[in-house]
Formats: structure tokens, sequence, C-alpha cells
């Protein structure tokens, strides 16, 4: 058990973004944190806070950010978001490789994601594209649910809701093979579709609940990360919100462990079976006399 204490006033990280009044304390064992607490400053103004403890079998997490997309930008995982006050808490079991998480987050923007600008491109909303390309799709909350195991993450009804846009995501994120499986709806106008869903019954049936809208693309996500396979639906924008669902589910049939491949051509029909040779005709029997 190996025991850790660290305080800066101020500290530069190499894309040169600064942490100040950053604190961490706590001890690990067996290359896992048993306990942990870290706060500190982002840009002077963002309060950050993590937190590992202890509880019977397993540990629980929490993290907490003003500008989740400037953490994300410090550490050099993602330039796409920006703002983000997020709240993370999560459970990790000791004895194995599995850990659940429930993420909310609050007022941010989707700049210049190459597969979200592709997923809208195939949809044609109009000038939605336009949004990823300048100051990005603002976005008023979201909620997830994940998993992490041995091969991954599991992504379990994750909702993104904005007044021009709206998303749902679920699927899988293969880790070491960096493969996507992920399923999901795009619903433009989300402000204007929630208002109609919340009719009873009526609005149910032709939005399909919190994730859909009176029109709404499923889509899908197959393949590598770097450049997956964007297919979307093109039958589901016109269906009413029960029939989607249905739509939906089909769409998840594809494992993740099967390439996106083109359709391909029916193979031909083996040929008929040749008829059988007609049976020799008989003689004639004679005529009596």
């Amino acid at each position: 058990m190996t025991g850790l204490a660290i305080e800066f006033d101020r500290a530069v990280l190499a894309r040169q973004n600064i942490f100040y009044r950053l604190h961490l304390n706590g001890w690990f064992q067996q290359d896992k944190w048993q306990k942990l607490l870290l706060t500190a400053t982002q840009d002077q103004k963002s309060q950050l806070a993590i937190e590992v403890k202890p509880v019977d079998d397993h540990r629980e997490v929490t993290v907490t950010s003003d500008n989740m997309g400037g953490l994300l930008s410090a550490f050099g995982i993602s330039d796409n978001l920006v703002g983000g006050k997020i709240s993370i808490t999560g459970r990790m079991e000791n004895n194995k490789w599995q850990s659940k998480y429930h993420v909310t987050m609050t007022d941010y923007r989707i700049v210049k994601a190459p597969v979200m600008a592709r997923i809208l491109a195939v949809v044609s909303i109009a000038s939605i594209p336009d949004l990823m390309a300048g100051n990005g799709i603002v976005f008023q909350d979201l909620n997830a649910d994940l998993t992490r195991n041995s091969k991954g993450w599991e992504i379990d009804g994750l909702l993104a809701q904005g007044s021009s846009l709206g998303m749902s995501l679920e699927g899988s994120i293969h880790g070491r093979d960096r493969k996507l499986n992920l399923n999901g709806t795009v619903v433009p106008l989300y402000g204007l579709s929630k208002l109609v869903g919340s009719i009873p019954v009526f609005g149910q049936l032709l939005t399909g609940g919190a994730a859909g809208g009176i029109f709404a693309w499923s889509f899908s996500l197959r393949g590598k990360m770097d450049n997956p396979v964007v297919s979307v639906n093109p039958l589901s924008a016109l269906a009413p919100g029960f029939l989607r669902s249905l739509i939906e589910r089909l769409q998840k049939s594809q494992p993740l462990d099967e390439e996106p491949t083109p359709d391909s051509p029916d193979p031909p029909a083996p040929p008929a079976p040749a008829s059988p040779a007609p049976a020799p005709a008989q003689p004639e029997a004679p005529s009596p006399p």
C-alpha cells in the first residue's frame, strides 16, 4: 500500500493548460486507487473535484467539474466539447474489472465533431451542419449510464437534449480494437417535438417517448473509431414513434465482431431439376379374332 500527498499552487500541463491550487491525497494498492481526493481550479474559475472512497466490497467514485470540455482538452482527449457542467457518480468493484457510472451534464456545445457532422449531413437537416462548422450545437443537458468492463464501454440510454437537436445513443465501444457498435436517434427541432410528446397518449404514439420526435432518424455507427461506417434508415423519419422503436430494435441485430459490408446482390438461384424422361410407350395388345 502506497500513500501520496501533493499540493501545487500552479500546475501547467503539456498543452499549456493551467490548474491552480491543486491538492491530491490518497493511497493505492495493486495499481488501483483505493482512496483518493483531488481538488483543483481550472482556468482560475472552474472547480474540479475527484473522489474515490472504499465502501465494503467496492469503491464509490464521484467526479464534478464546471468545465468538462476544458478538462478533456487539457489532457488531450478531445477538443470537440466546449463548456459543460458535469457530475459523475459510479461504483468500481474490487475483485473484478467492472465499474458502473451515471453521468449528467448541462450547458455545453459540440463543435467540429466529424462523425456527428456526417450523421447530420446524411439526414440533410438544414442549417445544422453549418452550426457544426461554426459555434457548434448547443445542448442543455445530457444523461447517460455507462458500464466499463474488460472489453471496453457499454452505453445504455444516453440522451442529449437541446432546443435545435436531440440525440439518443446506446451500444458498445471496444477499447482494445477501437471498434464501435452504436445505435441512436437524431431529432431535429427537439424543443417542438418535446412539446408534442407531452400530449397524453397521442404524443407518445407520434414521438415514441423522451428520446423520440415528430421527425427522427435512426442511425448506426459500425467499425473503427477513426472512420466508422455511418448508416441512416431513411424510412424511420416517416414512421410514427411506436413503429420507429421497432425499426431501431431490428437495427441492433448486427454484432460488433462483424465488420459492416456493403449490400451484395442475391446469389443466383440454383438450376431447376431436370424433368424426368417420359416412360417408353407400351405395345398395344392384339385385338381378339
